[in-house]
């Protein structure tokens, strides 16, 4: 997330808070013809969101448990390839001095021939966490577009609440008048 970015999804999710938390005061006070009440608090705030297609690419981009199920998966991603990689054969490489000063060098290969089907079955229970944190990062994505959505449109709705407010202020100071 981009140090711009930030401030701007900060803002907008406070909008949306300060903005449900003006609504349901709103809602909660008595109208009186002497005393009506005051219109929801967000007004300044309003010019300050982001569209939504941003809104929810930042989310995405800055939120914490998306982060951490990503780099989840790309540890079983790798825990994936290392179980194939017992599959392969090994090769050993030695080089050292003797007691008459001379050098040795020899190298060794082997392969894992008696395994019965242990390899294949460690590479297919990786394969399956491994598609498992997948689904996870697929859900906790649309948890928090879910959750994203939801509040960037409750702002627009007490955006329109508020804006239907002051028409009804207008018509009532007008009608005292």
């Amino acid at each position: 997330l981009s140090p711009i970015a930030a401030p701007k999804l900060a803002r907008a999710l406070v909008l949306a808070s300060v903005v449900a938390l003006g609504a349901q005061g709103a809602a909660a006070q008595q109208t009186t013809m002497a005393n009506p009440p005051a219109p929801p608090v967000a007004s300044s705030l309003a010019a300050e969101t982001v569209p939504y297609l941003e809104a929810m690419r930042m989310a995405l981009e800055s939120a914490p448990n998306i982060q951490l199920e990503v780099a989840r998966a790309r540890s079983l991603g790798a825990e994936v390839q290392r179980a194939r990689g017992k599959h392969l054969p090994t090769l050993a490489v030695n080089s050292g001095l003797n007691a008459s000063g001379g050098t040795t060098r020899g190298a060794t290969a082997s392969v894992n021939v008696y395994a019965f089907g242990a390899i294949e079955a460690q590479v297919k229970q990786q394969r399956s966490a491994f598609d498992a944190s997948r689904q996870q990062v697929r859900q906790v994505c649309g948890d928090t577009l879910l959750q994203t959505s939801d509040a960037y449109l409750s702002v627009l709705r007490a955006d329109a609440l508020q804006a239907l407010w002051g028409e009804h202020l207008a018509e009532y100071t007008s009608i005292e008048d």
